[in-house]
């Protein structure tokens, strides 16, 4: 028996290492550096097809965010589109999109999609 529970964790870990919460931040193609124990991180969004005149003070723009969460790679929820930052913020018009990912031990990850407009 002690056995047969061995052999079980062992394919359940190479499993999780395979797929899903573990090998996420290491298969991350985002462009900005993953971290296996803890990411805190915010760049440009990597799907940004818009041509950018930022003012150098972006206070004086609206700004929207959505969000999206993992437990463990196991349970995902929220809605981190462009659309749905937009409508956060009364967005008409984008001039520019940021994203934000944060996790911890990849047990926790969030990404946060940052949309400035008028």
């Amino acid at each position: 028996m002690f056995r047969k529970i061995t052999l079980f964790c062992a394919l359940f870990t190479a499993l999780l290492f395979s797929w899903g919460c573990a090998a996420g931040p290491l298969t991350q193609t985002s462009g900005h550096p993953p971290g296996l124990i803890y990411t805190s991180v915010a760049s440009p969004h990597a799907q940004q097809n818009i041509e950018l005149s930022l003012p150098a003070d972006l206070s004086s723009m609206r700004m929207g965010r959505a969000t999206a969460s993992s437990i463990l790679g196991l349970f995902a929820t929220g809605n981190n589109s462009i659309r749905a930052a937009m409508q956060d913020g009364g967005i008409r018009e984008v001039k520019h999109v940021d994203q934000e990912t944060f996790s911890l031990l990849s047990i926790i990850t969030r990404h946060t999609t940052i949309v400035y407009g008028n």
